[in-house]
């Protein structure tokens, strides 16, 4: 069914353009169309840019273009984020300038003794999202492999084109504070994040035997995500390795990432602010959204016990773990899999 009335179509225009749908109905779920919190997020910043006032938590409470064209009608209080008190070049970070998180000065201490160059190079500090939190538990619990680890790989037929592009990437990294974001947690009340005002991009160049095949194939299989781990506490949580084959002369990087700061979604937005800073136009780019105002509208906008109460309604079935095809007894995590076939 079309969307109805004047709010109802705005409402409509945003999904589609931020979903990249043809067309969205009033009656459609943004969820089942593709949507997800960070596009929510996306989406209730274009919703204010056209002067309709909402927040993250409504877009969940109301899912469908009818629904949240209502919710704009109702005196509900808006969400807001309590700012950034840190300023640029401070010597000593103490808790009132950390809104968001209820640290001791000792604590902060702790937090900063971690960071290269100390106070100056920390631009912020507030908790996890929830997403984030159970990320990191899967990372502390998994002994050896890490399930959140992954990779991407690019080569290129010169070695000054590798050079542009770890150049470009780290001018993206720049640009975004949740690329320059480490975790801590040893001895602190909660896991935080802290953002780092310059956090170079570490890349180590290795080197391959170009009688063993082809280049691209060694480095995936040398540096596999489920062979390595990347330390959490120290920004960016992204690193890269690079080799040369001598055999055709190309160069592979392959960047190690972790899924705490980066996802599928969030890697095209990276490629494709690095192809434009490739092509000189990255004073282009519309000024990046402070990842803490994500962490903001989910952790202040609904209590951790309504998050609870909303899974339970969902998950309130199920009453025993499922697994593919009924299999339960699984030895080891799959990674030594190389083909696997079903009788």
């Amino acid at each position: 069914e079309a969307p109805q009335g004047e709010v109802e179509t705005a409402i409509a225009s945003i999904w589609a353009e931020v979903l990249q749908l043809d067309r969205v109905g009033r009656h459609d779920n943004f969820f089942e169309l593709g949507g997800h919190s960070l596009l929510a997020v996306t989406v209730i910043d274009r919703m204010r840019a056209a002067g309709l006032e909402s927040d993250v938590r409504r877009i969940f409470a109301t899912p469908t273009v009818a629904g949240l064209s209502v919710s704009l009608g109702r005196d509900e209080a808006t969400v807001v984020v309590p700012p950034n008190l840190i300023p640029a070049g401070c010597q000593q970070i103490t808790p009132a300038m950390l809104p968001m998180v209820s640290l001791t000065q000792e604590q902060i201490a702790r937090i900063v003794a971690a960071v290269p160059g100390g106070h100056v190079n920390v631009q912020d500090i507030y908790p996890l999202a929830p997403l984030q939190e159970g990320i990191l538990f899967h990372h502390r619990m998994a002994a050896a492999n890490d399930p959140y680890l992954q990779h991407a790989i690019f080569t290129f037929d010169t070695e000054a084109r590798l050079h542009g592009f770890v150049a470009a990437l780290q001018a993206v990294v720049r640009r975004h504070d949740i690329l320059r974001t480490s975790v801590a947690w040893e001895g602190l009340p909660e896991p935080v994040q802290v953002v780092w005002r310059d956090a170079p991009i570490a890349i180590e160049q290795t080197a391959i035997d170009p009688a063993a095949g082809d280049a691209v194939h060694q480095l995936r299989d040398r540096f596999h995500a489920g062979q390595h781990r990347l330390d959490l506490q120290q920004a960016p949580l992204l690193r890269g390795i690079v080799t040369e084959d001598t055999g055709d002369g190309r160069w592979a990087l392959l960047i190690l990432f972790h899924h705490m700061v980066l996802d599928h979604t969030t890697l095209e937005i990276v490629q494709q602010e690095v192809q434009m800073q490739l092509l000189g136009r990255g004073e282009e780019l519309a000024r990046p959204k402070a990842f803490r105002e994500f962490v903001g509208q989910a952790r202040l906008g609904m209590s951790r016990q309504s998050h609870e109460a909303f899974f339970r309604r969902m998950l309130g079935t199920v009453e025993e773990p499922t697994a593919p095809y009924g299999l339960m007894d699984v030895q080891g995590d799959g990674s030594a899999i190389a083909q696997a076939q079903r009788a």
